[in-house]
């Protein structure tokens, strides 16, 4: 499985792991649910990125 891939799977779960949080808690704390979830697809996806392009690096510098 490709890391991109990964971090799509990851925050597709977490996603609806605090989805089911929203609807069970009542709706109450909508804008820190949002605001969390957003944190984590911005940090997912650049972590995400950062892995493949040092990645990418390292295989260039192991077939030199």
């Amino acid at each position: 499985m490709s890391k991109k891939l990964f971090a799509w799977l990851f925050v597709i779960v977490v996603s609806i792991l605090m989805i089911i949080k929203l609807i069970s808690s009542g709706i109450t704390d909508t804008a820190g649910l949002l605001l969390g979830l957003f944190i984590i697809i911005v940090t997912t996806f650049k972590i995400a990125t950062s892995k493949i392009r040092s990645g990418y690096s390292n295989a260039d510098d192991s077939s030199k």
